[in-house]
């Protein structure tokens, strides 16, 4: 977690004076690697799952940079899981673009423009209520 808590506020630091500011590909890709294995947890915590109410949708994520494939469940609980065959929408990014999502860090300022969602179960703005931050 203290590695999360490095590359992400690294890059407050450094997006204050440059919007554009990402995070190194190495950072995001071991992050993310922590939150598909060993901290799959921390999505249950981290995720407002009661935005929801009852209704569950579910996400097959693909990200790039690493190139990965997943699914997130969004409902009374958030979840990450195995990538489902029939998903009620697809988020398209780079893998430091879901990490930053996953952390409240990917307001309309801060979102690259190759991030695609399709479906017409979810929005952007839904996922960032569903993930606002600590």
């Amino acid at each position: 977690m203290q590695l999360s808590e490095a590359a992400l506020h690294g890059w407050d630091v450094r997006v204050a004076s440059d919007p554009q500011a990402t995070l190194a590909d190495g950072e995001a890709d071991a992050n993310v690697d922590q939150l598909l294995g060993p901290l799959s947890f921390m999505l249950g915590f981290i995720g407002k799952g009661e935005a929801w109410g009852s209704t569950e949708v579910t996400l097959r994520v693909e990200t790039t940079a690493p190139e990965r494939v997943f699914g997130l469940v969004l409902g009374p609980a958030v979840s990450l899981g195995p990538a489902p065959d029939d998903a009620d929408a697809v988020l398209a990014c780079s893998s430091e673009s879901v990490l930053r999502l996953f952390a409240g860090r990917l307001d309309a300022a801060h979102t690259p423009g190759d991030l695609t969602l399709t479906g017409d179960r979810v929005t952007l703005d839904q996922l960032r209520a569903t993930f606002s931050g600590f």
